[in-house]
């Protein structure tokens, strides 16, 4: 898990925090503080759930996640 001091103060003012304006100004400055400790951030992206419906066939999922329906059938 990420830990940072200097985030997670930033973190705790915007918890409490209901000023619009001082929101964006403590997103900025967390962003700053995780984008220098964290330069790239990988992120996972579960399937599409339409893809799960048994009405739904002939949609190719490739190892990567990207669905192809271009001989898909929905049947309802």
């Amino acid at each position: 898990r990420y830990s940072n001091p200097a985030y997670d103060a930033v973190a705790d003012q915007m918890r409490t925090s209901t000023d619009p304006e001082e929101l964006k100004t403590l997103a900025k400055q967390a962003h700053e503080i995780i984008g220098q400790d964290v330069p790239m951030v990988g992120v996972y992206l579960t399937p599409i759930i339409s893809v799960m419906d048994k009405g739904l066939t002939g949609v190719t999922v490739r190892g990567d996640m990207i669905q192809s329906f271009r001989n898909a059938t929905y049947t309802g």
